[in-house]
């Protein structure tokens, strides 16, 4: 007799620090993921973190890639609960391809993305890699011909969003 599982329950994951949208997550075997300027992809597997960041609508900015603190519930010999945290260089994955800098999670991880204490000069590098989203909303308010929410490519120059608002309104 043997025993196969037919599906996994999501895995409960949080989000905190430097991502679009901090918060609990759940995250399954599989699920969507949108790269950057290509089409919806499908993976299958544990998630990894990279999964967790994508979900959580990417990274800012001000993200310190080089330490993201992952915490993981254990159970000591009391059978109470503890934390083990270790930190990953995420950038190693970006710009070497280690895998190792990509790990698989849990449920119940806690995932810390702190403020670099400046911002990277890999940053523009950085914003093409798919941690970063394709698109964002901004709120064009004050003198345009339509205001309110405009959704557009991430890295858009600031003339070119104010001319998808229908441009300057001209007295």
């Amino acid at each position: 007799t043997h025993i196969v599982l037919e599906k996994a329950r999501p895995l409960r994951i949080s989000l905190v620090g430097e991502v679009q949208r901090p918060g609990i997550y759940s995250l399954t075997s599989e699920e969507v993921t949108q790269t950057v300027g290509g089409p919806s992809l499908k993976s299958s597997g544990l998630p990894t973190l990279v999964d967790a960041i994508q979900k959580a609508g990417g990274i800012t900015q001000y993200a310190n890639l080089k330490s993201i603190k992952i915490s993981r519930i254990y159970l000591n010999q009391s059978n109470e609960k503890n934390y083990k945290t270790t930190q990953v260089n995420i950038l190693d994955l970006l710009q070497k391809g280690d895998q190792d800098s990509n790990p698989y999670l849990f449920d119940g991880d806690i995932i810390n993305i702190t403020k670099a204490d400046s911002v990277s000069k890999d940053i523009i590098n950085i914003a093409k890699a798919n941690l970063s989203p394709s698109k964002i909303t901004v709120y064009m308010v004050g003198q345009v011909q339509q205001p309110g929410p405009v959704e557009i490519k991430a890295n858009t120059p600031l003339n070119q969003a104010i001319s998808y608002a229908g441009g300057r309104i001209k007295w």
